[in-house]
Formats: C-alpha cells, structure tokens, sequence
C-alpha cells in the first residue's frame, strides 16, 4: 500500500457504491448495469472515492439493495472461521435513517465467499436464510448490540432471525462473527458515518 517515497495508492476511500460499466469474461456473479456496494481492507486508500474502480468479484462485493440509494447504505465486511473454511461477508447497514437511528438496521446481508456443505451450512447465501436480515435490528429492545440466530423456527425480536436447519454450528459461526463486527459498528459509529458521507 505505501511506497518508499510516498504512497503507492493515493486515492481515498475504502467503501463505495456504483453500477457495473463493464465485467471480465468469467465473473458469474455480477453484470453489466448492476448497482453494487463494497468495502476494501486498504486502511482508507483503497480507492473507493475514484470515478471508475476495477473489482475482483469475490472480494467484498454485493448487489446494493433496490430500495436503498448510494448515499442510504454503508457497507461494512465481516468474516472469520466456518465449519469447513473461512467466511467472508458484507453487511449493508441503513446510513440515512435519523428517525430510528443511523446505523442501526440492516438493508442487506451477503457471503461473498464461503467454504460451508452445500444444502447445509451454504445455505447461509440462500435468499431464504439471507432475506430475513432486512429490516432487523443490530441491538434488542433492551438496547444489547447483536444479532441472535434462533433454532427451530422460534425468532421473533427485533434482532432474531431463524437458523438453518442442519447447520446450527455455521449459523453459530455466523452469529459469532456478525456480532463482533456489531460491536466494532456501534463503537466507531461516528467514523463509519462520516466515511460514508465523505466517499460519496
């Protein structure tokens, strides 16, 4: 990232959001027209904040929800051990919400990369399983930060969602990981807002 005599990447801005102008000839996951969010790893210069930006499609990368516009979702990556392998995910939190509270419930969820048994813990890239993360919330009604994964069709609050059946280690694995990078939003909450606001 840094040169000897100075950096080596020198456009700001790790999170961004756009639409795909163009895709190589083997990306599966994304086409051309797509509207997209992500975040990097390169400590703010990852060039988020250029106008065009080449992306792997399996780093960090999620199809940006319909109902949310650029300025409105803040991408933030997730990841650690599975079962079988790493998990990397990307968790889409709504950034422009003042009546309720930026940061506080999620647009999207995503695994961009997984090594889980498929029908079993691969179902955690399912819309089923995917699809009940929009719209909850990151803290409980008694205001504990986290999201609860609930065995057996029994989730109800604010921040439970239903496990998978068959993959309750994963979902654990999931649950563990969504939490710690919950904590870690709540604690630089003012940052993330204002990384989010200065990329657009």
């Amino acid at each position: 990232m840094f040169g000897f005599r100075k950096p080596r990447k020198t456009i700001p801005g790790d999170e961004f959001a756009g639409i795909v102008e163009s895709v190589g000839k083997d990306v599966k996951r994304f086409k051309e027209g797509n509207q997209i969010f992500g975040m990097g790893t390169s400590f703010g210069l990852g060039g988020g904040n250029a106008e065009y930006k080449c992306v792997p499609e399996d780093k960090g990368l999620a199809l940006k929800p319909s109902n949310a516009t650029h300025e409105e979702a803040a991408a933030v990556p997730f990841g650690g051990m599975g079962l079988w392998g790493p998990i990397e995910g990307l968790l889409c939190l709504k950034a422009d919400q003042p009546e309720r509270g930026a940061l506080k419930e999620i647009f999207r969820i995503s695994f961009p990369k997984h090594e889980e048994t498929p029908g079993l813990g691969g179902e955690i890239e399912s819309d089923d399983f995917r699809e009940q993360f929009e719209d909850k919330s990151i803290v409980s009604d008694e205001g504990e930060p986290g999201i609860r994964i609930i065995r057996g069709g029994e989730a109800q609050g604010v921040n439970e969602v239903d496990a998978i059946s068959g993959a309750t280690l994963t979902c654990q694995k999931v649950e563990a990981m969504l939490n710690r990078t919950i904590v870690l939003v709540r604690e630089h909450r003012r940052e993330i807002l204002k990384e989010n606001t200065d990329g657009q």
